[in-house]
């Protein structure tokens, strides 16, 4: 069989193609019309296995279709593809290979056939995959420091209130054996165990909610208060033990959303939340505020608490991985540098704001298209 590629065919892509670039032409519905040495070699078949046969005899099954409906709409439309790809070799071994997949015209501009240029990353991809994997664990790790550092608030969070609820109980039943009962009283108290009731089942189910990991969850319109409630519910108890005055500057009416993951967002305030109560314990002055507003496109969460701020020399430092001024055994010295990459990963922005009086963080969230549409 002859062979069809020339310069002038590839318009451009050609010069992609090296000595160390594997090669594969299809016709224009997919047979496979050539393959060079270095790609039947990469993927373990010899020329005539390949030659008539079409390219989904390589598939993983990896890609979800709506990958493979992004690459044909794409050289369909006359552009080149670029993306990594992962395919399986005759022996069923899976190999990363960085492709470029491009048309190739005939003089009415119809697309003939497509011309694939690959190069393995199988070795980049594994290192890629290992660095997200120590990342994912990583942050796992500081979840559950902040959770612990959070244990004894929790428990007392719970405690508090079934205590009001066993003895709310018992005065019903002692009213139940009096020969007259006070409705209006009896059901107060009836009241009251429902409303602590209410209590104690919010902090289980953000407790359930911040323990589960999240990180392959989709980005979905979330709510701002939402994210401050759970943070809120998890916390307040330790706060208010340690006459720490938690303060929230948020309006009953606020509805904002975020395109988020619900965990990771909680996961990144109660970070900061901590962090602030471990900063003011001491102080002769302790309060925390949280503060949301509306800034542009963006939803602006600041975390404020009653220092004085943070000195240069270590304001440098804070986002660095294990950088902590705790004292041995309270803080990882993750949460800062993993916060920071749960907002980038968000497209948003976290930052020490150097410019406040008092010690303050800031989180940037974008507001959702369809909301900002509204305003």
């Amino acid at each position: 069989m002859n062979k069809v590629l020339n310069k002038d065919d590839l318009s451009g892509l050609f010069e992609l193609v090296d000595s160390s670039g594997a090669l594969l032409e299809t016709s224009a519905n997919g047979t496979i019309l050539y393959v060079n040495e270095k790609f039947c070699k990469m993927m373990g078949y010899s020329e005539n296995e390949f030659l008539g046969k079409n390219p989904r005899m390589m598939k993983s099954g990896i890609h979800s279709e709506e990958f493979f409906k992004n690459l044909w709409e794409t050289i369909l439309s006359g552009q080149v593809w670029h993306d990594e790809i992962c395919n399986k070799k005759k022996d069923g071994s899976l190999i990363w290979l960085d492709t470029y997949i491009g048309p190739i015209f005939d003089e009415n501009r119809k697309v003939i056939r497509f011309v694939l240029v690959r190069f393995d990353v199988t070795h980049q991809h594994e290192i890629k995959q290992l660095k997200s994997d120590q990342e994912a664990q990583l942050a796992s790790s500081s979840k559950m420091a902040a959770l612990g550092e959070m244990a004894a608030g929790i428990a007392h969070e719970i405690n508090s209130p079934l205590s009001v609820i066993l003895g709310k109980a018992t005065n019903l039943l002692k009213q139940l054996k009096s020969p007259t009962i006070d409705f209006e009283k009896f059901n107060i108290d009836l009241e009251k165990i429902q409303t602590t009731t209410l209590r104690i089942a919010r902090v289980i189910e953000g407790l359930r909610r911040f323990s589960r990991s999240g990180d392959n969850d989709s980005l979905l319109p979330v709510s701002v208060s939402g994210i401050i409630e759970d943070a809120m519910a998890l916390c307040s108890e330790k706060f208010r033990n340690h006459s720490i005055d938690l303060k929230i500057n948020l309006s009953k009416d606020f509805s904002v959303q975020v395109n988020g993951r619900f965990t990771q967002l909680a996961q990144v305030l109660l970070n900061l939340l901590n962090n602030a109560y471990d900063a003011i314990e001491t102080l002769p002055e302790k309060w925390v505020e949280i503060s949301v507003n509306c800034e542009g496109d963006f939803a602006v969460i600041r975390v404020t608490d009653s220092g004085y701020g943070i000195p240069p020399e270590v304001e440098k430092k804070l986002m660095q991985s294990f950088f902590t001024t705790k004292i041995a055994g309270k803080g990882t010295g993750l949460g800062l540098s993993i916060s920071k990459g749960i907002i980038a990963n968000h497209h948003g922005k976290f930052y020490y704001n150097n410019q406040s009086k008092r010690t303050q963080f800031v989180i940037e969230l974008p507001l959702i298209k369809d909301q900002l549409a509204k305003e």
